[in-house]
């Protein structure tokens, strides 16, 4: 399968101003910011944050984890058959299927089915 997304392996960064990061390899492309509980924005956060700091790994495996999936499909429809409607080849296809950008025609239409949220990060504060 041919991948539109930044080649793996990605990696955590974090600098001196307590910005967290999920980069390329080479650490030319930043993929992500992650933001943790005590900050919202670049400034004043703290990646002490535990749980912003297992998010920023966890997002940093997307790529292999994604190929991991890839591979666990294709040996599962070896034994059950491409059309195998079993919990685990659902589960599996199904999260494959979740890491591909909507294709609908306006951001409202998506939100409207339920496929994007909108969330007003000033409202959570």
């Amino acid at each position: 399968m041919t991948t539109r997304h930044t080649s793996a392996p990605w990696h955590t960064y974090s600098n001196d101003k307590g910005e967290l990061w999920v980069t390329s390899s080479d650490g030319s492309m930043a993929i992500c910011q992650v933001i943790c509980k005590d900050g919202l924005g670049t400034e004043g956060m703290d990646t002490r944050d535990i749980e912003g700091i297992y998010n920023a790994h966890l997002l940093a495996a997307a790529p292999r984890l994604l190929d991991a999936l890839e591979g666990t499909v294709r040996e599962l429809a070896s034994h059950h058959g491409y059309d195998c409607n079993c919990s685990a080849c659902k589960k599996v296809r199904s999260a494959i299927e979740s890491t591909k950008p909507c294709t609908y025609a306006t951001p409202s239409t998506a939100q409207a089915e339920g496929r994007i949220k909108r969330i007003n990060f000033h409202e959570h504060q």
